[in-house]
């Protein structure tokens, strides 16, 4: 890593690795377990025996299908990318806990450590299924642990330590979860990307939800550009890796270069959010390379507007993914 500061996302990487390979089901057993998806409620829609959509009739803050959740997944990136991208079977979750994530420090400092686990002790409904990793089902008890790690008191909360939505891989699987976003669905026009639609709020947090996968499934294309990365780009793409790296490395210059009225940096609050809780700087053009695509889903006009070089770049190097897609199914 040249020196860098693991990410809590590797960490949970490497925790995973670490698991005993002679038990392949206790791995991924184990791996439900940190992803805090151990038991999701609802029926499984099976499509093809490659995708799997799971939990979002049960969800909690919006009314959708897993039908709506799977149509809108293939039809953003479209079926030659999603098989081709080397995964066995694709499992998209939604589940209906609380995920925070505190920060590094609590990780990093003894005295920190040292205070994480009192938190952990103080609530019995809060779970700590990693190292950097806390869960609940109890909107209190999330609130009150969030306003500890901020801060402040809990009408003043700003999220900054939940995690909306991970994605993972285990034996074979990818693995892309929806975790509980009733802060995000009941201020729904604090993402500017949405407040602009002249929609109603209902499809607007449909709209928030799908296309807070579509971010998760765009990280698989960010993995490709790593150097460490030991599989081979798609087809799909029909370009190699180098090639990969070099356009991403395009894409950064873009970031560095291109502002908005909106915020002093980065294509979204999300994204400025990560670099102020310390994540390393090859994290955040992966972040706001991920959020450009959920905006370019969702409304691209927004994105042409007021980031007229990101927009130009998705149309120039990934013509095949459908502009607002999402949008045009469920707001437009």
């Amino acid at each position: 890593m040249n020196g860098e500061k693991l990410t809590p996302q590797e960490i949970s990487k490497i925790e995973i690795r670490e698991l005993a390979p002679e038990k392949p089901e206790k791995i991924e057993e184990d791996f439900k377990r940190r992803m805090g998806i151990e038991n999701i409620e609802g029926k499984e829609l099976n499509y093809k025996d490659k995708i799997f959509v799971k939990g979002f009739d049960k969800a909690m803050e919006v009314n959708i299908s897993n039908e709506v959740v799977l149509n809108n997944f293939i039809g953003c990136f479209g079926k030659e990318l999603i098989r081709n991208l080397g995964h066995d079977k694709i499992k998209i979750q939604k589940a209906n806990n609380f995920i925070i994530e505190p920060p590094l420090e609590y990780i990093e400092e003894p005295r920190k450590i040292d205070e994480l686990h009192k938190i952990v002790k103080r609530f019995k409904d809060l779970r700590r299924i990693s190292a950097n990793i806390l869960a609940t089902s109890n909107k209190i008890t999330y609130e009150k642990v969030e306003a500890i790690l901020e801060g402040k008191e809990r009408d003043q909360i700003k999220h900054i330590c939940k995690r909306r939505a991970t994605g993972g891989r285990i034996n074979g699987q990818l693995f892309l979860v929806i975790y509980n976003f009733d802060p995000e669905a009941k201020n729904i026009d604090q993402f500017d990307y949405l407040k602009e639609l002249n929609i109603d709020d209902e499809k607007k947090r449909k709209i928030y939800l799908l296309s807070t996968i579509a971010h998760e499934f765009a990280h698989e294309l960010e993995a490709l550009t790593t150097k460490e990365n030991t599989e081979t780009p798609s087809q799909y793409l029909d370009i190699s890796q180098e090639e990969i790296i070099r356009i991403m490395d395009e894409y950064a210059t873009i970031v560095d270069s291109e502002f908005s009225s909106k915020r002093e940096k980065f294509v979204s609050d999300y994204v400025l959010g990560r670099e102020r809780a310390g994540n390393i700087k090859s994290s955040l053009y992966g972040d706001d390379f991920t959020e450009t695509l959920r905006i370019y889903f969702s409304n691209a006009n927004y994105l042409n507007k007021n980031y007229p070089k990101r927009y130009a770049f998705i149309k120039k190097y990934f013509p095949l993914f459908n502009e607002n897609f999402i949008l045009k199914n469920v707001g437009g």
